[in-house]
């Protein structure tokens, strides 16, 4: 299968999103030699491939982001016969052909909660894409075969903001950066706490038969819808396999290691 990553956001700033998008595609480079990649991003964010064919890089340079993604990025896919394309920042191309699978990540919909919630911001950069991205989010969200949130209050808004079944969201919660998480040693809580935790976290399924492992950094928001804060954070483990041909997307989750998976025939 040939797999696209929509990998520019990193060119713009490496917080949250952009280190979640790193790692994203930092991870399946090293994980898998059998699927092809194209990653749409500048190859100096990423490591090198060292030799592996399967990965190649188109670099969309200076481009202004909108012009981007709605006129660029689809006659790229198209161009390279991509057969799914993950959009891990919230946006995507509102025109893409029919047969082309689409995955996309909704971190948050900040921009989509009302003015007695979340205060306009007074920097007019953040204004503008905040309007781009309500314009694109409904509409490429309806679209998608798969929607991905970062955690389940992530997915409750996504339903209520966007009117997505609650079926076609599948919540694959961060984990902790590993800088952080050497913080975690000096954490203590009490063990009743602690077992009920890891109790939730089980859910155990079928293996795939084969699997992809990639450890991305991203951003998860407090479950308090008005003081929201960024953590450089890192999911435990993303596999990803493809689309079932009916366009049916799979997604499994296992702890401790929490994988996406995208099951095909």
């Amino acid at each position: 299968m040939r797999i696209g990553i929509d990998a520019h956001f990193a060119s713009y700033e490496l917080r949250g999103i952009g280190k979640y998008v790193v790692q994203l595609v930092s991870g399946l480079m090293q994980a898998d030699g059998t699927h092809e990649y194209v990653i749409y991003g500048d190859p100096r964010m990423f490591p090198q491939p060292n030799g592996r064919g399967n990965v190649k890089f188109r670099n969309p340079g200076s481009l202004p982001y909108p012009l981007w993604e709605q006129v660029v990025l689809p006659r790229w896919v198209q161009q390279d016969g991509v057969e799914l394309l993950h959009c891990p920042a919230n946006t995507a191309p509102v025109a893409l052909a029919k047969h082309l699978k689409l995955i996309i990540t909704l971190h948050d919909v900040m921009y989509l909660l009302p003015g007695s919630v979340l205060t306009p911001s007074k920097v007019f950069r953040q204004r503008l894409g905040n309007f781009y991205r309500r314009y694109v989010v409904r509409r490429v969200a309806q679209r998608a075969d798969c929607v991905i949130a970062d955690s389940e209050f992530s997915k409750q808004e996504v339903v209520e903001y966007l009117g997505i079944a609650a079926d076609r969201i599948h919540a694959i919660h961060l984990g902790i950066d590993e800088r952080f998480a050497r913080l975690a040693a000096g954490i203590t809580s009490p063990p009743g706490a602690t077992a009920k935790a890891n109790s939730a976290r089980t859910t155990p399924i079928s293996a795939p038969s084969s699997t992809v492992i990639a450890r991305p950094t991203g951003c998860c928001r407090d479950a308090n819808p008005v003081e929201r804060r960024s953590f450089a954070l890192r999911p435990p483990a993303l596999v990803m396999h493809g689309v079932e041909a009916s366009g049916q997307c799979v997604v499994e989750q296992q702890s401790p290691d929490q994988r996406i998976t995208y099951a095909c025939d």
